[in-house]
């Protein structure tokens, strides 16, 4: 399942801590859904009841199991319990329970809300949605008879899960039945469609950041989550909730679009324009984070290589510094004609080297060792340091690494680390809305962090301005 944005921003929802009513009328259950229900508008703590069981179900998908503290998850209003099958297959509430095994979640309403109705939500393995309205009078402690059917066994393959009445005279059905759908079509600033964006509605109260709002216009409109096609189009599908927040992200990742969109009603739905820039620093972004941790674990297999003398081109017992193909177990390492790393201390992703540099994630990343000057040198082309000029003595103490991006616009920065450890980055900016480097023909210098052409043994430029003409500064 596609990884949900959002799901630190739901986190950071606001615990209620009124404590739940001890008693509650359910001697007349309310009687089945009609046509009318599609328009029942939910409130944000509902919608945000429902988008938080989602999210721990996609949780629980990825990860195999779901965890959540004692008493359950307290979150916007909402009480988020896990029921579990036990080993004789009966239901019973756990705070921890693999999806292998059987497990429904249930959002329950923590205290009183000030609404007519309340209602919760039973969200089942396979992602199937029920939901219940009673009266404003409170709740009972939800339990194992909240759940299951009336007149059952009480196992849990009883828990409800089609539209039907349960032991404590609760009647569920399904999410869909109060359910509306609006279409959205997502466009850049050209009006061409733009594929691949996830489009997400969900409550402002679940929103701390920066947002925009969902028009009022043809509303209220439904919560919930959608990809936009090849055509850009989507449906999302949900309760509809009268205070809503639009949120921009790309699938598999946590990356949100924080600006550079605008959401208007247009027809019987709504349109969201995305400018090209807002998708590239969103893009970028992503790129990014996984640069910082790739060259802070290249920092670390470079330790790791050094210390264990994995590397001894000289022979002298002291440990060298290498080149990705060397310390990804691809190449034979210096001063050896066939001796590799076994076992590497670097992924074999890094094996892959070609004009000197390994792409990863939008960008390309090089590795300089010392010359018995000092200054760096390239991987050989290939991969490894055969035929290049490395000073062993010098080896043992410098090395540095620069990644940049592969394309014109999958980065912003660039990026520095070397033997202490600390990356660094500077502006990709030419001043022009170009790039200073991007591309193979974009490698940076092996003095581009630093304040002289002294050595590798020089003073870095941090906050302060490179070889390169760029501000360097440590990255947190």
């Amino acid at each position: 399942m596609t990884k949900h944005p959002t799901a630190g921003i739901v986190l950071a929802l606001t615990a209620l801590t009124a404590p739940l009513r001890a008693q509650r009328t359910t001697a007349t259950p309310p009687a089945a859904p009609g046509p009318e229900t599609a328009a029942a508008i939910w409130s944000p703590a509902e919608a945000a009841a429902l988008a938080n069981a989602q999210r721990l179900l996609v949780g629980a998908t990825d990860k195999g199991r779901i965890r959540l503290p004692p008493g359950g998850l307290r979150i916007a209003g909402s009480r988020i319990l896990c029921f579990a099958r036990r080993p004789d297959g009966t239901v019973a509430e756990s705070e921890s329970a693999r999806l292998r095994d059987g497990l429904v979640l249930l959002a329950w309403p923590d205290g009183v809300l000030d609404t007519p109705v309340h209602r919760g939500v039973l969200l089942h393995g396979d992602g199937t949605a029920l939901c219940c309205e009673f009266g404003r009078d409170g709740s009972d402690e939800p339990s194992a008879a909240t759940i299951v059917g009336r007149g059952s066994e009480g196992t849990f393959a009883d828990v409800v899960k089609q539209p039907g009445t349960s032991e404590s005279g609760d009647f569920w059905y399904w999410v869909s039945q109060v359910s509306a759908k609006v279409a959205v079509e997502v466009v850049d600033g050209d009006g061409r469609p733009r594929p691949g964006v996830e489009v997400l509605f969900v409550p402002q109260a679940a929103v701390r950041s920066a947002r925009l709002d969902v028009p009022l216009s043809g509303g209220p409109w439904p919560t919930g989550t959608a990809i936009a096609g090849a055509d850009g189009k989507l449906a999302i599908t949900g309760p509809r909730c009268a205070e809503l927040a639009v949120l921009l992200g790309l699938p598999n990742s946590e990356t949100q679009l924080a600006s550079g969109f605008s959401c208007d009603a247009a027809g019987d739905g709504l349109r969201v324009v995305v400018t090209n820039r807002a998708i590239r620093r969103a893009v970028a972004s992503r790129n990014e984070s996984a640069v910082i941790a790739t060259l802070k674990n290249i920092a670390s297999a470079q330790a790791q290589c050094q210390a264990c003398g994995a590397i001894d081109a000289d022979g002298d017992g002291k440990g060298e510094f290498g080149f990705f193909a060397e310390l990804s177990g691809a190449a034979a390492v210096r001063g050896s004609d066939d001796a590799k790393i076994n076992p590497p201390v670097l992924s074999r992703a890094f094996a892959e080297v070609q004009g000197s540099a390994v792409e990863r994630r939008g960008y390309l990343f090089c590795i300089f060792l010392p010359d018995r000057e000092n200054a760096g040198l390239r991987e050989a082309p290939g991969g490894g340091g055969a035929g290049v000029a490395v000073a062993p003595d010098a080896a043992e103490r410098l090395w540095c690494a620069y990644a940049w991006p592969a394309a014109k616009h999958s980065g912003l920065r660039t990026f520095f680390v070397n033997q202490s450890g600390r990356v660094m980055a500077c502006p990709n900016d030419d001043g022009d809305e170009g790039a200073t480097h991007w591309g193979a023909a974009g490698t940076p210098d092996w003095d581009a962090a630093f304040v002289q052409a002294s050595g590798l043994d020089g003073a870095v430029a941090t906050d302060r301005t490179g070889r390169n003409g760029q501000r360097w500064v440590v990255v947190p």
